[in-house]
């Protein structure tokens, strides 16, 4: 446990270390600002951290900075940090070389107060099989020009702001993936360059209280495959705004081969430069079962009316009734 002396509220420092690894731990932080993170990696070559339970932080739960390298972060769970629970930050050129890859495999997130996973300005960056489950902030957050990074066969889940956001973060690759029931937008692009968002289900965007879009191309992103994704609303919800939207600043993007339904507006809306949608299978309305469409009553302008739908959202309290249990018998070695 991080105690008050512990300015920084680390548990775990490793400065400078290599082919060192860390396992089968639990590190409760106090949740105050000014906290760095609970472990932390700093200039560190071909480590590993595998199996950790970083909980409270008013930083990271894990962090990985100063040009470390070669990073294997395994099979982690963390929850209720401030910042992020995983956080790779400032790691791209060193001693290890030009843009060394880092792995983070299996994490799971719970509850954050911030982001899920974060990958700021740090290159060649996996995600794989990661989960998060009511993030605060994104699930995902890929930013500060975190070049190639790939996130496949993760799942972001009932997130506060939205399932996968990327600033200005070239070639990403987003693939195989489950982004549902997110209070922002599903998947988010800024200021992209080349990429691929492929083969992701992208389901109940904006969840029941402010409709959101599936997918959203901004900020001059250009040269991105958005193909194969199913991207839809269940009617326990309300529908999307649009399935796949892009604005004006952007170019050269195709949309094809989706497969959308129950939006509001357009299923795709194109307002980019030299970008083409062609061959999206689009229906308006909502399916409810294998059997067929769910079709509501119609207004005048044949949109669906839908009954009034709950304000609540998906609660958090039996998700942080669930946390609040790991609090009290971490304590501090004597």
């Amino acid at each position: 446990m991080a105690t008050p002396e512990n300015l920084m509220g680390v548990c775990v420092e490793m400065i400078e270390c290599d082919r060192a690894l860390l396992a089968d731990l639990a590190c409760q932080g106090r949740g105050e600002a000014g906290e760095r993170a609970l472990v932390l990696l700093d200039h560190c070559g071909d480590c590993e951290v595998r199996q950790v339970y970083a909980h409270g932080s008013g930083g990271s739960g894990i962090l990985v900075m100063n040009q470390s390298f070669m990073t294997k972060l395994i099979n982690n769970s963390t929850a209720r940090n401030a910042v992020a629970g995983t956080h790779l930050q400032g790691n791209d050129q060193g001693r290890g070389g030009d843009w060394p890859p880092q792995l983070i495999l299996g994490g799971t997130s719970i509850g954050e107060l911030g982001d899920g996973f974060r990958v700021a300005h740090s290159f060649c960056v996996n995600l794989v099989g990661c989960q998060t489950y009511q993030a605060r902030g994104y699930g995902f957050h890929i930013c500060e020009h975190a070049n190639s990074a790939c996130l496949s066969g993760c799942r972001a889940y009932q997130g506060l702001s939205g399932g996968v956001k990327v600033d200005d973060s070239h070639e990403i690759n987003i693939s195989s993936s489950i982004i549902c029931w997110n209070l922002g937008p599903g998947i988010q692009l800024n200021d992209v360059t080349w990429g691929t968002v492929s083969a992701n289900n992208v389901i109940d965007n904006g969840g029941r209280t402010k409709p959101q879009h599936g997918i959203r191309l901004s900020g001059n992103t250009k040269t991105i495959q958005v193909s194969a994704n199913a991207i839809f609303n269940w009617p326990g919800h309300q529908p999307m705004d649009h399935g796949v939207y892009e604005d004006e600043t952007c170019s050269n993007n195709q949309i094809t081969g989706n497969n959308i339904s129950f939006y509001q507006h357009n299923a795709v809306a194109v307002g980019g430069r030299h970008s083409v949608e062609s061959a999206n299978l689009v229906t308006k309305d909502a399916y409810v079962h294998p059997g067929g469409l769910d079709i509501f009553p119609k207004d005048a302008l044949g949109n669906p009316i839908m009954t009034p739908l709950p304000e609540d959202e998906f609660t958090t309290g039996r998700v942080d009734a669930f946390l609040d249990r790991w609090v009290s018998p971490i304590k501090p070695r004597v």
